[in-house]
Parts: structure tokens; sequence; C-alpha cells
């Protein structure tokens, strides 16, 4: 169970910054209830959520009627029958038969996607953003990059896409042609969460505010030089969907603490509050539209205690909202499910914290599990946009170089096979230290950066069953064979590399059963610190320390700093200090402000927490 807890603190340490969704703000309403003795530990909650949303899936194999492409070289199944979903996940773009959970095909794309972003559809084109916007084709496989960004949407018009690049909003089609833009962001705004369009524009929220639970939602129009036009004071955006005839439709979550119990709520389009059912406790965010905009899949609360939820269906016009769908309970962690309409309009399939994914089809006696994990990137597609051929699958990235053998490995202890439905983080472990890759925006590194070979990859969860606890030479996402590298200018404890997709891959040291200080699981001391961003839930930097004495003091204290990675905090103010290095990358942990703890277990003097407070204010 060794990787588990590994992902979930790292999962905490990313903050992803998109898909965790708005792990602070949900933080900062179960303190409030917390004063009103309504609620317990908020920290590992937040955590363990942001592992189901972060974390790579191992993909199942669809038996004898289907092959998995594990990579080039390898061929394509059959035609798919019935519905689809596809999602990225662990480098790789798979399609998938909705019904039965077997591979249709699968792209090798190291770092085309989001781990914890829905991808969109245009046509015959499934899109998602990372280092840079993606187009996946849904009738040969193919992926091609088309555009620079980090964050992609449709726009109003579902034939094009809003493409978000350092605070750089643009819309481009699904071939890349630029239709407008770049704008850039107004000052004192952020996309929504999730980034919607809108009829006139793109949603937007103020975030000026950053103690209150309460944000405030505008609509942006980046064709006109006026001021965003706030729309309503909300908690989070279930969804919003523009209909054909130019209206508008946006579901929000507000919740309401001042008072004991919290007010919970889901407001369509600023008139329609609706309740939460008979027999439930409040809302949870995430949630979906569906095509025609008529019907809001969203989550209601069934047990606070052993936060589960349940899907219903809200109708859009009416205002009124269904008991809870049976058989669709999930368990969540941070207060977050998610859901996706087929193309059709017929059926949702949701999931949440670790439950395989569900499907709801309209008019049944309740929800079914499907063969397949749950993911915040599953799209929905249908068999009639997509031939599958017989030819070979493709990858987007450059071929990497020849891979020798294993060398001085033991006898394997895992057998061969897949692990259907089972999270993994992306860590390789060697001489008792897990090391994980904690870049959500990985720099393009050459080989200079690369030290001698050190290790191999001698057992990967890609190919073999887990069992028990890692061992020194186990890795997730690396293929058996796999030279592990030092990384020059950098200790071999805090730093390795190794080659995936033709790219190098960082891993940082995460756990170290022998460390003692901090400067044993992070060593700065080598490559000087140009600054250090302090950012929110979404990756938002919020305060930042350019001063260089403030900085050597920073990590001096850092590095003197006792660890004990038994603790874990619990609650309290949680931002992410991102260290921007010289030589281009950055570290970004997460820091418990009222324990004192830069993640993971490194326990900070209160100088070090007074400087980051004093940064914020």
């Amino acid at each position: 169970m060794d990787e588990l807890a590994v992902a979930i603190d790292r999962r905490s340490s990313r903050g992803v910054p998109r898909g965790a969704t708005d792990v602070l703000d949900g933080a900062r309403r179960r303190a409030a209830r917390q004063r009103h003795r309504r609620r317990g530990a908020v920290a590992a909650a937040c955590a363990v959520a942001a592992l189901v949303v972060g974390a790579g899936l191992v993909a199942r194999d669809g038996g004898d009627d289907s092959r998995v492409i594990a990579g080039p070289g390898q061929t394509v199944g059959s035609r798919a029958e019935g519905p689809l979903l596809v999602r990225y996940g662990a480098g790789t773009f798979d399609v998938v038969e909705a019904d039965t959970g077997n591979i249709v095909f699968r792209t090798e794309a190291a770092d085309a996607g989001c781990p914890t972003c829905a991808m969109v559809q245009i046509d015959n084109y499934a899109l998602s953003a990372a280092s840079g916007v993606y187009r996946l084709s849904l009738t040969d496989g193919t992926v091609e990059r088309i555009a620079a960004g980090e964050q992609v949407f449709l726009a109003a018009d579902r034939s094009s896409v809003f493409v978000l690049d350092d605070r750089q909003l643009s819309r481009i089609d699904v071939g890349g042609r630029v239709l407008g833009g770049p704008w850039t962001l107004p000052s004192g705004y952020r996309l929504s969460f999730p980034a919607r369009a809108s009829a006139s524009g793109v949603l937007v929220e103020w975030t000026g505010d950053t103690t209150s639970w309460t944000r405030r939602l505008a609509e942006w129009n980046p064709d006109s030089s006026a001021a965003p036009v706030e729309l309503a004071n909300f908690t989070r955006l279930i969804d919003a969907r523009v209909s054909d005839n130019g209206a508008t439709t946006t579901a929000l979550m507000v919740a309401d603490c001042t008072s004991t119990p919290c007010d919970y709520s889901i407001v369509i389009d600023g008139r329609t509050r609706v309740t939460p059912p008979a027999g439930t406790v409040g809302f949870i965010g995430g949630g979906a539209l569906s095509p025609d905009g008529s019907t809001l899949a969203a989550f209601a609360v069934t047990g606070e205690r052993d936060r589960q939820a349940a899907l219903v269906l809200i109708d859009v016009r009416a205002g009124t909202v269904s008991a809870p769908i049976d058989r669709s309970s999930i368990r969540y962690g941070e207060e977050y499910g998610y859901a996706t309409w087929s193309t059709d309009g017929s059926a949702v399939y949701f999931g949440g914290l670790d439950d395989p994914l569900l499907r709801y089809r309209l008019g049944d006696a309740g929800a079914e599990t499907l063969p397949w994990p749950s993911s915040y990137t599953t799209l929905a597609a249908t068999a009639s946009t997509t031939n599958v051929p017989s030819t070979t699958a493709r990858t987007a990235a450059t071929p990497s170089t020849s891979i020798p053998q294993p060398t001085q490995c033991p006898e394997p202890t895992l057998e061969p096979g897949s692990n259907p439905a089972i999270l993994f983080v992306d860590f390789v472990k060697l001489d008792g230290i897990t090391y994980t890759n904690t870049n959500t925006r990985p720099p393009t590194l050459s080989d200079q950066y690369l030290g001698p070979q050190i290790a191999t990859v001698c057992q990967s969860y890609l190919t073999r069953v887990k069992a028990g606890e890692s061992r020194d030479g186990d890795a997730a996402y690396l293929e058996e064979g796999t030279p592990i590298y030092r990384v020059n200018g950098y200790d071999q404890g805090f730093r390795v590399a190794a080659r995936r997709g033709g790219r190098i891959v960082l891993f940082e040291a995460f756990t170290n059963p022998a460390a003692k200080v901090g400067r044993d699981l992070i060593d700065l001391s080598q490559v000087q610190t140009q600054s250090i961003a302090i950012n929110d839930d979404r990756s938002a930097t919020i305060a930042r320390i350019d001063d260089r004495p403030t900085i050597e003091r920073l990590i001096e204290l850092l590095h003197q700093a006792p660890v004990k990675l038994s603790t874990r905090a619990q609650n309290g103010q949680m931002y992410w200090l991102e260290f921007h290095l010289a030589d281009g990358t950055s570290v970004n942990r997460a820091f418990f402000v009222d324990y004192g703890e830069f993640s993971r277990g490194i326990l900070v003097p209160q100088e070090f927490t007074d400087v980051i407070k004093a940064a914020v204010r």
C-alpha cells in the first residue's frame, strides 16, 4: 500500500492546478462548519480526492476480442461497437468500448494531456491541453500538437475552442488556425473552474477575495474593451452551456454557512433555486448539463460522515430534482464528483474518488457499473463517429533511443499481466527512496541534463500485476529495461531522470526513510533559485518572493528543518510554494501554514512561516 500513500501525498503536494478543483475553497467551507461543530478534519480528504483526479490509471485488458495497444508497432483491434469513452492518462490516449471496457486503441503521447482535465470534442476529434493543445483523431488514433496552451474549452459555437496560455486567451479552430486573440485576461480575474464559454465571451471569477468561500462570477467579452460584467455570487460552478438560440444556462452551487447547518442549493440562471432532495444533506461540486441543456446531472450528499454522494437529475426548466438514483452511490474525498453525458443525451457517465465508472441510462431503474475506472478526463463519443483501422498505432512523441535490457535485476516477483481499475502514482523506487514525477508543466530538457546511468527499471506495473510493497527497481509507468540517470547539478537523493516517449522525465524524492533534515529530501544548494511563487489551489500566483537574501534564508531554513514522515497536516491554510530554478525547472510542493509542514514531512520553523504569511499579505 505504499504506492497509495505516496499517491495521496503527492497529489496533496502538487495541488493539481486543474481538476483537483477548489481544494482550498473546500477547506475553508469545512473549517466554517467546524466552528458550528459540523465537520472534522479536511486535509486528508483533499489529498485523497487529488489522487483520483490526478493519478494515472492502469488500462484494463479487454479480453479475447480486443488487443491493448501499448505503444508503436502493435496493431489495432477491430471496429468498436456501441458507445465509446475517451480519456487521457499515464501518457496515453485511450478509446474504449463503454459497455465492455475493451480498449479499441491507445496512442502514446507523453505530456499531451492533463490527467485532471476533461477533454472536449469537435467533429471527429478530441482535444486536450497540458504542454500544448493536442488533437486526437477518433478515426485513426493519431495525435497532433496544434497550438501552444495549457487549457482548452469549447467556444459558444461548439466548432472552435478557447485556449489559455499564461493568461493569454485565444480562439482557434480544430486545425489550430487562430480565429481571435490573443487577449490578456483582465486584471483581478481568472477563468472559471471549470472553464466555460458564455454567449458573448467567457466566464471568469474575481480573485480579489482570498479568504471568503463565496466567489463572484462574471462574464467577459474579450472582443470588447469593457470590464467583466458581474453575474452572481457563488461557491462553485457546476456547469454552463450556450444553447442553439444563443442563451447561456449556468448552474451554480451556493453554500451559506453563516448559520448551522449550512444551507446548500443549486441556482439555475440566477433565478431558480433547487434544494437537496429528501434524505440528503446537501450538494457537492461536479456535474454536467445534458447536450440539450434541459437536465443537470449533479451529486447530492447521502452521508457526510462516510463521505458518500449519489447522482441526482435536475430539470432545468421546472427547477425540480429527482430522488437519488438507485445504485449511483459514489465515495468522495474533496467535495467533487465527475459526470459526462453521452452525445445523444440518453445516458450520463459518472464517478467519484475511487469507484469504477458508473452509467445511468435515462428511464432505467438504477445506475450500472462499467468495467472501466472513473477519470476526470473522460469524454463520451459514439461508434458512428469512430472507425478504427487495422493499422499500426502511432505516437505523437519522438521515438526514444534504444533501451538496454535490464542489468543486475533480481528474479521478478510480480506475475505478468495488467492491473484493472487500479490507481498508481508515476513513481520509481531506488535505494529505498520513492521518487515521483511532480512536473505539472514539464520542461523540455536536453541530454546535457543527464548524468551517468545509475539503475534500470526491473519491474513495471505496465506489464506486471502489482502485489505487496514495491521494491527497488519497481516503477509504475516506465517500461522494464528503462535506464535511470543521475541529473547533472543535483544530488542523487533529490532528483533522478529517465527517458519516456522521447522526452526526459524528472523524478524527485518524495519519501526517504533515512531522511533526517529537509536537505535530505530537497537539495537546492547547487542550482540557484531565482524566485519563489506562492500559488493558490489552481496554480494562480498570489504572491512572489524575488529578494535574494530572503530566498537564501528560506532555503537555509528548509534544508535545516527536521523531517517526520508520520506527520500529516489536518486542516487550515495551504499554499503551493514553487521554487523557480535557474536551469528552467521548478520544485512545487504544498505548504501547510498552520502546521508549518513543507510536504512531505519537513517541519519548518516559525520564521519560515512568517515570511510566507508576510508575502501573501
